[in-house]
């Protein structure tokens, strides 16, 4: 909450304050200009103590406590003096000019207790901090401190290293095999990077020509959303495909596949239901002589029931190819010299051949090359070696996470109000960011804010947090995803520190202490928000499972959903992230909706709001977005 809470907040007194035409105009700008200074060096202090979250977690909560209620303050200050009830009451003043000069003054005098109280705080935390660390607490030298942008490190998607036989193996079975439709499984670690690079493989590609499709499963599985995916990756693009059924879906993928040699790979599949709701939908016919299904799954016992006698077991990385891996982050080995070699090769060895471990510590190490930070690694992991590899895999994630800068860390944990397994798009992502606070604006310098993302995304791939998921034809990165494990640790963070709050097809939701509201759509009931005074972001993300009998298949589209679909809320004032597109209002418009002022984000259904959303007073509007026609395009 702490790297939110003050990354946030540091944003809003730009914003607000220092701005060419300010909200409100203060008779003390160096007030601010000290603020800014003050925050800047506890923001500093916190990327360190962070680091030693065991002998801070005290101080870590009072920043967070701190610099919420401050934001909390201020912008209520700023809400009361921008709200319609303000401006009618100044109205009525109009000839008391005296009365209106007052009623400023309170305002600006408020404004002002709050400011010099946050100064007062922040500085009691930063002599707190400081006095800590004198007491034999290490922190960690400037000249130590790093990050990716200062040392060499392979920003591209990590090649796959290892199972060089194995590999060899199935993609003779692949590109060989005549018999009618054949079903394969990985089952194990590394299963997904040896999925994709075996679709990648030019003979692979060659064998079956176009007709290669790739869907990726989750623990809540969703069939419309799987036979979407393939159905895009095996056949041109169709315009009405988002408004077609799942048993138009299917046909359409079975006629597509019909008569062709096809591969199909369906990744991370959990259940066996999950296998039974999308095996009909191939076709088996003699005709698709040669056609191949590639399974992964990290259950054993899914894998034997899809496919008896077709099952490949993904092993472990041995130390040579470990040690291969690691280095990938280093532009190769020659870029270390021999204590750090000495120090990795012993931190490698600790990761048990696990090439997500071995990504991860390696992407943290290569934002921190400092002799003492890859010893500290080394003795946390030999700390784990009696655990069990699920706790040794979860304290590996959570050590590269506590690593993070403030400013990453932020944007790590928003990720996690993202579904599991989500395609992010990346444009959308970095204005999301831009709203919450989290992207920094350099000072004299060019770079816009949405360069300033690109680079924060970059540096998040960098340390194998997230990965690339598609490429434009320039070769820029269009959708990023993230590993499970990754995502899991995400979402839990965030919720553990009372930020997120992610509704799971409830719609009766309590969300007054989380800061982030990820409502996922999946019916048609009514959403009842009763209480979002600590909110700041409301998200949607469209869930239905066509298998759903409260849907009428005569009207699958996008639209059917925003028709019925209503939300009441009854504290909206406080939002700067409103995404209401898969949300429409039929029936009354919360009251208080009129009064949102601090909106940096909109997007919305329909032009229907519009009336209502006082557009003109949320002077910091940066993206408005409006769905309105049944094909999905947006109109911006």
């Amino acid at each position: 909450m702490a790297c939110v809470a003050l990354t946030s907040l540091m944003r809003t007194l730009e914003l607000e304050f220092l701005q060419p035409n300010p909200r409100l105009i203060l008779y003390d700008k160096q007030l601010i200009h000290s603020l800014g200074e003050k925050l800047a060096s506890l923001q500093t202090l916190l990327d360190q103590s962070e680091k030693k979250a065991h002998n801070f977690e005290e101080l870590i909560a009072k920043i967070g406590g701190v610099t919420l209620e401050a934001e909390s303050d201020i912008e209520a200050e700023l809400v009361v003096d921008d709200g319609p009830m303000m401006t009618q009451f100044r109205l009525a003043l109009e000839a008391e000019s005296d009365i209106e000069a007052e009623l400023v003054e309170i305002r600006h005098q408020m404004l002002d207790v709050t400011l010099r109280r946050l100064l007062k705080d922040v500085e009691r935390l930063i002599l707190m901090i400081k006095a800590r660390t004198a007491k034999g607490l290490p922190t960690q030298h400037p000249e130590e401190s790093s990050s990716s942008s200062q040392h060499a490190s392979k920003s591209e998607d990590v090649t796959m290293v290892g199972q060089t036989e194995e590999f060899k193996e199935l993609k003779k079975k692949l590109v060989s095999s005549n018999k009618p439709l054949q079903v394969m499984s990985l089952v194990g670690i590394g299963k997904t990077t040896f999925a994709r690079k075996l679709a990648n493989d030019s003979a692979v590609k060659l064998r079956f020509k176009n007709r290669c499709g790739w869907a990726t499963m989750s623990q809540e599985h969703n069939k419309r959303l799987v036979l979407l995916q393939l159905c895009r990756s095996v056949m041109p693009m169709r315009d009405d495909i988002s408004t077609m059924n799942d048993g138009e879906l299917a046909d359409l993928l079975r006629k597509s596949l019909l008569g062709h040699r096809y591969l199909i790979i369906v990744d991370d599949i959990w259940t066996k239901g999950a296998w039974d709701d999308v095996k009909g939908c191939f076709p088996s016919e003699v005709e698709n002589t040669g056609s191949q299904i590639l399974l992964t799954t990290r259950l054993e016992e899914v894998s034997k029931y899809a496919c008896s006698d077709n099952l490949h077991d993904m092993r472990f990385l041995n130390f040579v190819e470990s040690w291969t891996l690691f280095c990938q982050k280093f532009l190769g080995r020659e870029s270390l010299n021999k204590e750090f070699e000495r120090i990795g090769r012993k931190i490698v060895e600790n990761c048990r051949g696990l090439p997500l471990t071995v990504v991860v510590v390696a992407g943290h190490l290569s934002a921190n090359r400092a002799v003492h930070e890859w010893e500290s690694v080394e003795s946390t992991l030999n700390s784990l070696v009696n655990k069990k590899q699920s706790e040794q895999i979860s304290r590996i994630l959570s050590l590269s996470y506590n690593n993070l800068p403030c400013h990453l860390k932020s944007c790590f944990l928003y990720l996690g109000a993202y579904p599991e397994d989500s395609e992010i798009g990346i444009k959308k992502l970095i204005r999301l960011w831009i709203a919450e606070g989290f992207i920094k604006e350099k000072n004299e310098s060019e770079e816009t804010l949405e360069e300033s993302g690109e680079g924060y995304l970059k540096e998040l791939m960098n340390r194998s947090l997230i990965m690339v998921s598609e490429r434009s034809s320039n070769g820029k990165v269009e959708t990023c995803k993230m590993h499970d494990l990754l995502h899991e640790l995400c979402a839990s963070k965030a919720k553990t520190e009372k930020l997120l709050c992610s509704s799971k097809y409830g719609y009766s939701i309590e969300s007054d202490e989380n800061r982030w509201l990820s409502l996922k759509i999946a019916s048609q009931d009514s959403l009842h928000l009763p209480a979002l005074k600590k909110s700041r972001s409301i998200l949607c993300f469209d869930m239905r499972k066509w298998n759903d009998p409260q849907w009428d298949v005569s009207d699958w589209d996008l639209n059917s959903l925003t028709k019925i679909a209503q939300m009441t809320a009854y504290s909206f004032k406080m939002l700067r992230v409103l995404d209401l597109t898969l949300v429409d209002y039929n029936g009354s418009i919360p009251s208080d909706i009129i009064e949102v002022v601090l909106l940096r984000y909109l997007a919305l259904a329909s032009n229907r709001l519009l009336t209502s959303i006082p557009v003109s007073r949320n002077r910091n509007l940066q993206t408005l977005v409006i769905r309105e026609d049944i094909n999905g395009k947006w109109l911006k």
